[in-house]
């Protein structure tokens, strides 16, 4: 369910896909978190990149298509 609604929230931010940086990412976190989710986790992800290969892939699949 927050997956979706952190998703949703990224989708109305607009120019957060143009500009994903740590700080906008952090806002639409707090944006949505309704004190149920861990900022903490959230931000370690972030600063870890572990998804950083399979957020490259993904950008590039939409900007060929």
């Amino acid at each position: 369910m927050a997956y979706y609604q952190f998703k949703n929230e990224l989708y109305r931010a607009g120019n957060i896909f143009l500009q994903p940086t740590k700080d906008n990412m952090l806002l639409a976190f707090d944006t949505i978190n309704t004190n149920t989710l861990d900022r903490t986790a959230f931000e370690s992800c972030i600063d870890s990149n572990t998804y950083a290969t399979k957020v490259a892939a993904s950008r590039q699949l939409g900007a060929d298509l």
